[in-house]
């Protein structure tokens, strides 16, 4: 799915919330659509969010790491970088610095921030989110994947296809 489709979008972009539910978008995709979990998946640790890759606008990743733990509810997110990824290999050419604001809530966040996994190619970092959405998805966490662009989400299709996980693009 893309941002051109907006109300397919944001009706795909809701259900991610679900148990078990493995959804692949862009990370522009269904903005402004809220995912509420479904009942039991606070217990399971809440929405897992992957970034497959970085934007070199940073408030679009955080604005797909703040589509978990909205609203008090419990999720993480992790980032997958390979270190031939365009945005890596310029970003690690330059001093990368970004002004941090503090956004006062009306419940305590429970969002959690896992550690970035980099990885030497990008061939490695699309098998080991596969291999995370497979070990998420037994435990029957839902899962949204941000992709940069509609050919990575479907590279990540096949990647799923082929592992025999269920999952919408």
């Amino acid at each position: 799915l893309n941002a051109n489709e907006i109300a397919t979008v944001a009706e795909f972009v809701a259900l991610a919330g679900h148990r078990g539910k493995v959804s692949v978008a862009t990370n522009m995709a269904g903005r402004g659509t809220d995912i509420k979990l479904e009942s039991g998946v606070a217990e399971l640790g809440g929405l897992q969010v992957i970034g497959t890759e970085m934007h070199d606008e940073a408030r679009i990743d955080r604005q797909l790491y703040g589509r978990c733990g909205r609203q008090g509810d419990p999720g993480t997110y992790r980032q997958y970088l390979a270190l031939d990824d365009d945005f890596v290999a310029r970003e690690f050419r330059k001093i990368y610095r970004t002004r941090v604001v503090r956004v006062p809530t009306n419940r305590p966040i429970k969002r959690q921030r896992l550690p970035t996994l980099v990885f030497g190619t990008s061939e490695q970092k699309w098998l080991a989110i596969v291999e995370e959405v497979k070990r998420l998805h037994a435990a029957g966490r839902p899962i949204l994947i941000g992709t940069r662009s509609i050919d990575k989400s479907q590279l990540l299709s096949k990647l799923l296809d082929l592992a025999g996980i269920a999952h919408s693009v």
